[in-house]
């Protein structure tokens, strides 16, 4: 919350897939994303193939595509906390120190209807 109520500094990356974050379709009480937010859906870490994690520097590229990595908090979400432990294992993978995973996600921030929620490409 103070991250999107800018009290706080850091990056929230989403790993739901491309429609869920955009709100074009609703699992959820509320559809779309937390605002500010950047989209990195978990399927792209992974090879598809065997599912195996991509290499690291493969993860890093991809991680960079949304957020620079230049010690700014990255924090990983999803809706129900599972998908955004990827997201924290790719952070660990490369290396990277700062960041959290949110693993209440989307389920416990909406618990709070004051909560806002995005939709759209981001």
């Amino acid at each position: 919350a103070d991250i999107v109520a800018g009290r706080a500094g850091g990056r929230l990356v989403c790993l739901l897939q491309p429609d869920d974050y955009s709100g074009a379709i609703a699992v959820r009480s509320r559809a779309g994303h937390i605002p500010g937010s950047v989209n990195l859906p978990f399927t792209r870490l992974v090879n598809e193939a065997d599912n195996t994690l991509l290499p690291p520097s493969r993860l890093r590229s991809l991680i960079q595509s949304v957020t620079p990595l230049e010690g700014e908090l990255v924090v990983t979400y999803c809706g129900g906390g599972i998908a955004s432990t990827l997201g924290a294992l790719a952070m660990a993978v490369i290396g990277y120190k700062n960041s959290l995973e949110y693993d209440g996600s989307l389920a416990e921030w909406l618990d709070d209807p004051g909560h806002p929620m995005a939709t759209g490409e981001g």
